[in-house]
């Protein structure tokens, strides 16, 4: 998502370029709460070798702790996340009082950190190729009315390009595909992912700043195993309205004559995101085109 620097922040002591990614990084966090150093690499230095990226990410984030802008937790998972304090919130707040920052802390207690991270990179690369992008906490917040509402479901991202809506859905697990709720009022596993393909091809659309984009569903699974778990259960919830496969996944026809179908794309992940960035998994080094973060373009307009 493109954001214009303040120009009280190149007026400030210190490198004009040091406060640009320092701003960056703060409001990367406020609008996703919590982030890996790896995701701030993926934000920051987009157009940088892995290596560079994640040194120059390094530097950026110590210079917060430094100033105490940020807080930070070893989660279970092996791997470190942060989070924007009250100080932080404040300094973006003197720099920009639209953005209305709040701290993120709490965050770092959530038990779905690694799930959601997936989302927060996937919302990061669909900014990077010029679309916007949503990760699960911007949609709980700015999208929640239009999605989660009318859905009754609330992805882990949403990729909108000019013509299209993406929704994303992470499977980085066997048993969230494999499940069956214990209820009769609660879906989750394999019927709720069912539930939702078919709500999909229902409501085939999604409306966004008075615009209504038709749907696409985007499955990412990390592992082949979960993989076939997910296709099975696709595959049963297509069958009886004609759903047929393609190359990359399936499509299914909307009812009525000149209703589109729904795209179903399957997408297997590598095991750990930093994995599968780089690689060309993810859009960002490897694909076509010029691939910038809005901190790197505003520096180059600043010049």
């Amino acid at each position: 998502m493109k954001i214009l620097f303040p120009r009280a922040l190149l007026n400030r002591a210190g490198p004009a370029v040091q406060h640009a990614y320092l701003f960056e990084f703060l409001r990367m966090l406020q609008q996703h709460e919590c982030v890996r150093m790896f995701t701030v690499a993926f934000a920051l230095f987009p157009n940088r070798t892995q290596t560079a990226a994640s040194a120059a990410a390094q530097r950026v984030v110590t210079n917060a702790k430094k100033l105490r802008y940020i807080r930070s937790v070893n989660w279970m998972d092996g791997h470190r996340y942060y989070a924007l304090t009250e100080l932080g919130a404040a300094f973006l707040n003197e720099l920009d009082a639209e953005l209305c920052a709040h701290s993120t802390v709490p965050s770092l207690r959530l038990e779905n950190k690694r799930h959601r991270h997936w989302g927060v990179l996937i919302a990061i690369a669909s900014a990077h190729r010029g679309a916007e992008g949503f990760s699960e906490a911007l949609i709980s917040g700015d999208m929640h009315s239009d999605i989660t509402q009318y859905f009754g479901h609330t992805p882990d991202a949403v990729t909108v390009t000019e013509d299209t809506c993406i929704w994303h859905e992470v499977e980085a697990s066997r048993r969230s595909t494999s499940r069956k709720s214990s209820t009769p009022d609660a879906m989750c596993g394999v019927e709720k992912l069912s539930h939702l393909v078919l709500t999909l091809r229902e409501k085939r659309t999604l409306e966004h700043r008075g615009w209504a984009y038709p749907l696409k569903l985007a499955m990412h699974c990390v592992s082949p195993v979960i993989e076939r778990s997910v296709r099975a259960t696709i595959e049963a919830a297509i069958a009886p309205v004609g759903g047929i496969p393609h190359e990359n996944g399936y499509s299914v026809p909307c009812d009525g004559a000149d209703s589109p179908p729904l795209t179903i794309i399957i997408n297997l992940l590598p095991q750990e995101p930093e994995s599968g960035a780089w690689s060309g998994v993810l859009p960002w080094r490897g694909c076509e085109g010029e691939v910038t973060s809005a901190c790197d373009q505003y520096l180059q307009a600043s010049r």
